[in-house]
């Protein structure tokens, strides 16, 4: 696929906003007026004639005969303008690409300009809970210079000596400005309060990249449209982003950007968790509830992620209301759960303690005959402050899986249960006013068992006979232990600087032959060799930062393998560059190379969750993911956004099994029964946002195209990866009619999954399939398929329409309801198209379509409970 032509209309569509966008960056415009000492009359006179802008005013509201003396010879137009008009009685407002002087009741702080450089330092949080703040914006008034609160709430910010006005915000919480007095290391903790006089902002999940700060991620919000029949999640937000595509056949459910399954890092407070699913990807296995904040990347890599070739989601949980008991507790059609959250001793000690279960097992077989689905998770997270500069955590969670698939012939059943336990103890340190240090002790274990009874044709007759039922176990260990410093060197330079020691234990294909198909216990399996591997990691990465306008992030990520004999070291650079045009206007782009030690093969015989998972070896080498990434970005102040991203991918020993084999009878030799080959991916994703005040409009369109290449699959040629969707296209409306009720309308559109079909078949003459006697007659013969070309054809084109409605009645007292209701997949679409060639006795073929479904047009309410 050419994406050329498409790139240069998408650049000459926007080249009006680029060259416009270059005149408004106003307060932040570098300026060096004509002499050092002068009246603040002159200087506003200087800015005038020689800044290119524009400062209105009045000058019966500003003292213009005041003396100025100035120490440096370049400022920020911001910073000046603060620094000359010093103890007045003004505001200082940007507006239209004009600086506007306005009365003021508050006098501006008073700016001693020396050359000494000290710190404020401190943790956002929220007033009335003590919950640290993610990714909260710390901007200093005067110098304009910011930064953002990392994963615990901890900022630090290098500043002249003398007054400032602190602005802190956050989406959702009402701002604060704090003036500090900085003659020496200062550290300033800043609470900031819930909004409430705003009705509730819809997005599920917009592009962010902070002006001059931070990095390429995809900042996820919960909204109550993001659900699966009334149970909102974290990871239903991903689906709605350009390039993530959803996959129910497959393990975790969800493809980045031309990726496998098994490329997809999904980490809970820093640990891996390796099936992140409910129901087949319709459901993540964290409860909304105790989520704090999470980021996912796929475009750009930090150094300090390793193991995600193709996306990383970060997840980060609640510490526990440090002041107050609180709770939630929901019931909907899939699953009721119950949260609760409050202090052991205030201030030091709290505790989160979180249930799911499904409940309703009895509707999702009204819903779909051939499904039983059920499920549940916990979580259990204990967070003590030792004093104001360390934290300890201990974060436990389990997760249960269970579920049973019938074919609408009769010639499959299947049964599965998987699970996932993880844990961890953190420590958090705020070792002086620019270092914070983290230490952790990681464990996590997942097991998948399956099992599956095919009925198949038992002779000539056409008879069908019921075969035994075949069932496997793989289960994975991992431990590991972390530490990561950040060191703040100044407001123009970070590091982050960490190692990771890792080990890992795959029993990869226990198996277990009976005669009939029952619910399946891990205990039962038949016990195979352990296939275990250690890993250790360096990473170093530079935050740079030489002007406002620009954004450098060099980093280095090195690993070092070991399977039994085979070693494997790599360095994977990474890179990410941003430019800030003005504060509506940004471009960007980032190198990357991942490699990850993990390989996740699918039993082709069966189209559901498989997992089986190996390690590297000498002969199946590690997955590599080389990607160059480039992008624009506009933010408007009249709610409206957009984002252009290009990219290309290749993918390096990708893995598929070998054609004709499977490791459920060849468990001794499973590296001759599967092979690495090649993959890549392009494309072209968009995304936009549009807030009309009561109505919001989202919409996110990918196009791309994916590939595989392997030595003996189609003549080694290139074929299209069996989940290229061309096109896939997500929309989003949601209306607020007041602030109690809501409405949304989601609609996703994608082209369908390549598939093969045989180019022409002939009767089995030769007796490969047991035909004894072949004067019986044509008609009961079988037919050899002969395959020309593999993916060949596309299935039909895939859509669901959901519809939702939320209802949150005003309440006075601690008690909030939320009600929801709507209708999942309103059409009835099928989730996945299965195609088979047949032929009868005439010699005519036919083309025949199974259409599965996981949920049918599915109604569904629940009702939410905060205490």
């Amino acid at each position: 696929m050419k994406l050329l032509p498409a790139v240069l209309v998408v650049l000459f569509c926007i080249l009006p906003f680029l060259l416009r966008g270059q005149h408004s960056a106003v307060l932040q415009s570098r300026f060096s007026p004509a002499q050092k000492r002068a009246t603040v009359a002159d200087f506003l006179s200087d800015i005038n004639s020689r800044s290119g802008y524009r400062v209105e005013y009045a000058i019966d509201h500003i003292d213009g005969n005041r003396v100025i003396q100035l120490r440096k010879r370049t400022y920020t137009l911001g910073g000046l303008l603060f620094l000359i008009l010093e103890g007045q009685q003004v505001s200082i407002v940007e507006r239209n690409g004009k600086i506007i002087l306005t009365p003021a009741a508050a006098r501006l702080p008073i700016i001693v300009e020396s050359g000494n450089q000290y710190v404020i330092f401190g943790i956002v949080r929220e007033a009335g809970s003590g919950e640290p703040l993610i990714g909260a914006t710390v901007r200093d008034a005067v110098t304009q210079r910011g930064t953002v609160t990392n994963n615990s709430g901890y900022y630090s910010l290098q500043l002249p000596e003398g007054m400032h006005r602190i602005d802190v915000s956050y989406i959702g919480y009402t701002s604060n400005a704090p003036v500090v007095e900085l003659k020496a290391d200062t550290r300033a903790d800043v609470h900031m309060a819930k909004r409430t006089d705003l009705p509730e902002v819809i997005v599920s999940a917009t592009p962010t990249r902070l002006q001059g700060m931070g990095s390429k991620n995809d900042t996820v919000r919960q909204a109550y449209y993001d659900n699966v029949m009334g149970e909102q999640d974290v990871l239903r937000s991903l689906y709605l982003l350009p390039g993530v595509k959803m996959a129910p056949s497959l393990s975790g459910g969800m493809l980045v950007r031309g990726g496998g399954p098994d490329q997809n890092l999904f980490m809970l407070d820093g640990i891996p968790i390796f099936n992140p699913t409910h129901m087949l990807g319709a459901l993540s296995v964290v409860n909304s509830a105790t989520v704090k904040g999470a980021a996912f990347y796929k475009s750009d890599f930090p150094s300090r992620f390793g193991g995600g070739a193709s996306s990383v989601m970060d997840v980060y949980s609640k510490d526990g209301n440090m002041e107050h008991w609180r709770g939630q507790a929901n019931l909907s059609t899939v699953a009721s759960s119950l949260t609760l959250e409050g202090p052991i001793k205030k201030d030091r000690t709290a505790l989160l303690l979180s249930f799911r279960k499904s409940l309703f097992d009895p509707v999702t077989r009204l819903l779909n005959q051939d499904t039983r689905i059920k499920f549940y998770d916990a979580q259990l997270k204990v967070t003590h402050w030792i004093n104001p500069n360390n934290k300890l955590a201990l974060n436990l969670y389990t997760s249960r899986d269970k579920l049973s698939y019938t074919f609408d012939d009769g010639s499959l059943n299947t049964r599965q249960r998987w699970g996932n336990a993880a844990g961890s103890f953190s420590w958090f340190s705020m070792l002086k006013s620019k270092s914070f240090i983290t230490t952790s002790v990681f464990f996590s274990s997942y097991y998948n068992a399956t099992g599956y009874k095919l009925n198949m044709p038992a002779d000539s007759t056409g008879k069908q006979k019921e075969h035994s039922s075949i069932n496997t176990l793989s289960s994975i260990y991992f431990f590991s232990i972390k530490s990561q410093l950040e060191q703040y060197i100044n407001d123009q330079l970070k590091f982050n600087v960490g190692m990771r020691l890792s080990y890992t234990s795959i029993n990869p294909f226990e198996s277990l032959v009976s005669d009939v198909l029952q619910d399946l216990d891990p205990g039962d399996f038949r016990k195979t060799d352990q296939l275990p591997y250690g890993e250790g990691t360096l990473y170093l990465e530079a935050e740079v930062k030489p002007s406002p306008r620009w954004l450098f992030r060099p980093g280095l990520h090195f690993s070092s393998y070991r399977y039994k004999t085979f070693r494997y070291k790599v360095m994977q650079p990474r890179f990410y560059l941003q430019y800030n045009i003005s504060p509506e206007h940004q471009l960007y782009g980032s190198f990357n190379k991942v490699v990850q030690y993990l390989h996740l093969v699918t039993n082709p015989f069966m189209d559901v969750n498989t997992d089986l998972w190996v390690p590297s070896t000498a002969q199946l080498a590690p997955e590599e993911n080389l990607m160059v990434n480039l992008g624009y970005s506009f933010r408007s102040k009249k709610k409206f956004s957009l984002t252009f991203e290009i990219y290309k991918k290749y993918l390096k020993n990708v893995t598929n099994y070998v054609e004709g084999r499977s490791v459920f009878y060849n468990a001794n030799n499973w590296e001759r029964n599967v092979q690495s080959g090649y993959g890549g991916s392009q494309g072209l994703e968009i995304a936009a946002i549009k807030d009309f005040g009561p109505v919001q409009l989202t919409g996110a369109y990918t196009l791309s195209y994916s590939w595989r290449k392997f030595a003996d699959i189609n003549d080694g040629k290139r074929f299209p990866f069996k989940y290229d969707r061309r096109h896939d296209l997500n929309l989003t409306a949601t209306v607020r009619f007041d602030k109690t009720k809501s409405a949304t309308l989601l609609w996703n559109i994608a082209s369908g999954d390549m598939y093969s079909l045989p180019q022409y078949l002939v009767p089995d003459f030769d007796n490969t399939q047991g035909i004894l006697n072949p004067n019986l007659g044509f008609n009961n013969y079988k037919f050899t398929y002969h395959y020309a070309s593999v993916n060949q054809f596309r299935t039909s084109p895939y859509q669901r329409l959901d519809l939702s409605g939320q209802y949150k009645p005003k309440s006075k007292k601690k008690w909030q309801w939320t009600f929801t209701a709507g209708v999942y997949n309103v059409s009835g679409a099928p989730s996945q198209y299965l195609y088979s060639l047949t032929s009868d006795e005439s010699g005519t073929s036919r083309l025949d379509v199974i259409k599965n479904k996981l949920l049918d047009i599915t109604p569904y309410i629940s009702a939410s409970l905060a205490f």
